[in-house]
């Protein structure tokens, strides 16, 4: 199948799911690259359609696709440059998971850090990642490509509410420079959630009222504070360290 026209519906469709107002309605997001690709269809995400334009990939598919024109792929993307191939995916459902190791954004807002975030949480092994109202939208492009392909690994779950957290029965440790105590000198249970807060503002009252511990990370230097997305590596590194 080949689409030449950038009025074509389907593609219009696709295109507007650098929205995200369209991306919740059609509960649809898009992915570029074929590695990218490639990741999910070994994870089992569900693939909608594959839209690829011949004249900008200097290889051959190893699955179906639309072939599209240039125009049309730059019409889609949010990108300058694209890699010449997009998947529209269906956003994924998840049901039962283990929670034993539950890292939780408090209204994180750079997509970049985001994504860095999640992409840090599933190379230590967390089982999830759960993000509050307010923070930047998991399936925005920019989210997407900071993860490197670790949005398909392991559940990533948008709008959870703070008692949600709570109702989990981990411990919860909340990282904060206010009245806490340095990460060495702490003793990490078998089942936590850690808790990252925005860039800004730090975690939220409504997570200090759930938090059993405050936390924070021993700096010798002169910087006053980390970037959220180093921070919450460190962090996360030290906590699956000592269990």
């Amino acid at each position: 199948m080949e689409i030449t026209s950038i009025s074509n519906s389907q593609i219009k469709r696709v295109a507007s799911l650098q929205n995200k107002k369209y991306r919740d309605e059609y509960k649809e997001f898009f992915i570029e690259g074929e590695k990218s690709i490639k990741e999910a269809i070994k994870f089992n995400q569900k693939i909608k359609n594959i839209y690829y334009c011949p004249r900008m990939i200097d290889y051959k598919l190893d699955f179906p696709g639309i072939e599209v024109t240039e125009e049309i792929i730059k019409k889609i993307t949010d990108v300058t440059t694209s890699q010449g191939i997009i998947a529209v995916c269906e956003m994924p459902k998840y049901f039962e998971f283990k929670k034993d190791k539950i890292l939780f954004l408090d209204r994180l807002q750079d997509p970049g850090n985001v994504g860095t975030i999640i992409r840090t949480a599933d190379a230590f092994g967390f089982d999830a990642v759960f993000l509050s109202k307010g923070c930047a939208d998991v399936y925005s492009p920019k989210v997407v490509r900071a993860t490197m392909g670790s949005i398909f690994h392991l559940p990533v779950i948008q709008n959870v509410e703070v008692e949600e957290i709570k109702s989990i029965g981990n411990k919860v440790y909340s990282s904060t420079l206010e009245k806490s105590e340095f990460l060495e000198k702490i003793e990490i249970p078998q089942k936590f959630t850690l808790i990252i807060g925005n860039e800004g503002n730090g975690i939220s009252e409504e997570v200090k009222n759930i938090t059993d511990k405050f936390v924070k990370i021993k700096m010798n230097g002169n910087a006053e504070s980390l970037n959220a997305s180093i921070a919450a590596g460190i962090l996360m590194y030290e906590f699956s360290k000592k269990i």
